[in-house]
Parts: structure tokens; sequence; C-alpha cells
């Protein structure tokens, strides 16, 4: 009966992004054609939501699946009137990739030496390439999927805590809603919601004791960007905790490997393929590129750009062994609520200390700050200043300034580092002092 209630729903979904799409008159609707597979895909994304959800919970009543649909609707819907919009990075990059994939044919066009993105994605890019059809509403479909699979984790994790079943409605749509997950995939088209989710995921698969599905996730969100690494510490502290075990560490290199290998077998160079993640950082001569990290309070000069790029790698690599020194002489004293706010630590604190750091590189902080949110709720300041302070970011590159000046929203950071950082170690330490 659900499925049938999920077909309709999706039927009215359908006209009501048809409504919405003759409204605001989409500038890349070329043919009618374009329109029915855009419109196609977004119902068949909304029918596949609502299957799941009647999956998962079909021991609720159905007034708790008709609040789902509705919400589901709504939110979907609201994203979906902001598929004009076109940001630079779609301009410079990503359409460009698409052009020049067009000039390929076949299994072996994989193997072109185009973008500076890790394969994975870029085989999405490839198949866009094949179509004439609005690339860039399909870009941001294929990363609006994500955000749902990225909400139902984030779900997960509270619920290792609270379990109440609209606790987990507030927690999915809210992440749906949150500026980052909104703005990354609806306005900018970019995919730092593939990776988080995979990387989310990773996290929840680790606290349930399932070493090999958690290694298997991590090494997809690897796959994808090299931006996982502000969560990989806490692979170590999972082995601190025998949650794991160094073989299923083997997983991530495993996985990794297995997704550039179509590219080397369809003809692109070893070396190139395997160096990607270390040419990304060379795109750019900045300490921050819009990003409100600690460098936003170093005036920008080309001698403070050499000294404290190596100054920033070796502080981050030594807070990074601190911390992990610190947890594992406490190892004892880890649950899964303290690798929960771990992991929204590392995620926080290593963007922000690394040079060369984008705006879009606190998205992880941003989710597992509320997911902290419910794990801490006495310090809700702390999450409140890293998702304004990634708003901030988004709104600078995206829209128009806001009032307020860099300096600001990195000391805001800085103070929920800080804070972050009191309340994770100060509560270590007062397990241990206990009698």
């Amino acid at each position: 009966m659900r499925i049938i209630i999920s077909f309709v729903f999706s039927l009215v979904f359908a006209g009501a992004v048809l409504a919405l799409t003759r409204f605001l008159e989409y500038d890349r609707f070329h043919t009618t054609s374009d329109a029915v597979v855009v419109i196609l895909l977004l119902s068949l994304l909304y029918f596949a939501v609502m299957v799941f959800f009647a999956a998962i919970s079909k021991d609720e009543g159905y007034g708790y699946f008709f609040l789902f649909a509705i919400c589901a609707f709504a939110v979907l819907a609201i994203k979906t009137t902001f598929f004009d919009y076109v940001a630079l990075d779609y301009t410079n990059f990503l359409s460009e990739w698409i052009r020049e994939y067009h000039a390929y044919t076949g299994f072996w066009g994989i193997g072109a030496p185009v973008g500076n993105y890790n394969m994975p994605y870029m085989y999405f890019l490839y198949i866009l390439s094949r179509f004439s059809l609005p690339n860039l509403y399909l870009i941001k479909i294929f990363s609006i999927l994500f955000d749902f699979v990225l909400a139902y984790f984030a779900m997960k994790l509270v619920s290792l805590r609270f379990d109440g079943k609209y606790i987990k409605l507030i927690v999915f749509f809210s992440v749906l809603i949150l500026p980052t997950v909104f703005f990354n995939s609806s306005v900018w088209a970019q995919c730092d919601g593939i990776y988080s989710t995979f990387a989310i995921a990773g996290l929840y698969y680790g606290i349930k004791n399932k070493p090999n599905l958690s290694m298997i996730m991590f090494g997809l969100s690897f796959a994808f960007k090299m931006q996982v690494m502000f969560i990989m510490p806490i692979v170590i502290v999972f082995l601190f905790v025998k949650k794991i075990t160094l073989r299923s560490i083997l997983w991530i290199p495993i996985v990794y490997l297995c997704s550039i290998l179509p590219a080397i077998i369809a003809g692109r160079p070893v070396v190139d393929t395997l160096t990607i993640y270390l040419r990304q950082p060379g795109v750019f001569d900045y300490l921050s590129a819009n990003a409100p990290s600690i460098y936003q309070l170093i005036p920008e000069s080309e001698d403070y750009y050499i000294m404290f790029t190596a100054m920033g790698l070796i502080l981050t690599a030594l807070l990074i062994f601190a911390a992990l020194c610190f947890l594992y002489i406490h190892r004892e004293k880890i649950d899964n609520t303290l690798i929960i706010k771990a992991a929204f630590l590392f995620t926080l604190a290593i963007p922000f200390f690394l040079p060369k750091m984008h705006d879009r590189f606190f998205y992880m902080a941003d989710i597992l700050a509320f997911v902290y949110l419910f794990y801490n709720p006495k310090r809700w300041y702390i999450p409140a200043m890293v998702i304004f302070s990634s708003f901030y970011s988004y709104c600078n590159y995206l829209f128009y300034p806001l009032p307020i000046e860099y300096f600001w929203v990195s000391a805001a950071v800085l103070t929920a580092v800080a804070l972050t950082a009191k309340d994770f170690f100060g509560g270590i330490v007062a397990l241990s002092v206990k009698p």
C-alpha cells in the first residue's frame, strides 16, 4: 500500500515540478525532452526516497509516513527552484570538463587527461558528456541524491543517543536544509555531499563494530575527494578502541585503487592518475581561499604565504599527533559519544589550521556540528558558530559579501575549536580522575 501511495505522491510531485519549471522559466530546457528527462529523474529520486523510508518505517503509522512524504516533497521542490543558478565552478571547470570529454568516444574516453577531480566523479561527468541534456541540472540532481543519503546517516548517528521517531525526522530534514548542504548541491552544483556521505557512513559503521563496511565507506569517500582526510584520524581512534583491525584498513587503498583502475585501463597515465590529489593544492597561491580559517587573521603577502604554508602543515601534523597520543593514553575511557565528538573536533580543527583551504572544506564539520548538538545540547552555540561561519563563506562566494569582516568569522571558528577541544579533552580528563 505504501508503495502505491509513494507512486501517487511522485506523480503529484512531477506535476508540481513541471509547474515550477514553467513558472520559473528554466533557461536550460532547450527541448521538451530536456524537461521530461529532468522531471522524470527528480520524480524517480522522490519515489526512491519514499520507498526507502517506507521500508525502514514499516512499523510506524500512516500519519508518520504522510508527514515524511510532505516534508520530502517540500524540501526537494524548494531545492529545484535554484537549479538555474550558475556558479563560477560550473562555468570555469565542470562545464569545460564535460565539453572536453565530448571529443572522446567509447570506454577509452575515460582515460583522457581531463579535469583535476578524482576519477569516480569524472566518470559521472564523462557519462553526462554522452548526452545533449542540461548538464547543470543533472549534476545538481546527482548531488541532491547524496544529500538524502547523508541526512540518513546523520540521523543514524543521532539515533545512537536519541531513538525517538520524531527526533529522527527532525534530524533528517534539518540536515537537508542546513545552509552548507542546501547551497552546495542545489546552488553551487558541487559534490562535497558525496564524499561526506561515505565518510559519515564510515563513522557510523565503525561505531557499530562493522570494520570492513566502515573502511569500504572511507575508501569510497577518499576515492571522491581528498578532504576525507579531515576525518581520517578517527580510523586510528577506531584502532585504539579495537573497533577495527589493521587488516580491515586495507579496504581503503583497495577501494581507491579499484576506483581509478578503469581510467588507467582506458589509457590515462598511471602517475598522472595517482597524483591528482597531490596536484590540487597547487591550483592557487593563497593561505586561504575564502575559508574561515586561522589564516584570515594573517595579512596577505608572498613572504607570509611561503612561511605560513610550511608552518601550518607542521603545526597541524603536530596537533593531530598530540591528540592521538592523548587518546591512546586514555583509550579505555573512549565510548561512542567521545568518538563522535572526536570526529567533529578533527573535521573542524584540521581545515581551520591547514593552509590553502577552500570555503567548502568545512562541509563535514557542519554536519557533525549538527550531530554534536544532540550529544551536547548545552553547548548549542558551538554548532551555531560553525554553521553560521560556513553560511557566511558560501554567501561571500555565491552571492554577495555579508557586512562582517572575515577576521570576526574566523575568530568565531577559532572560539568553536577551542570550546570543542575543552569539552572533549576536559571530559576525558574528568573521567580519568573520577574515583
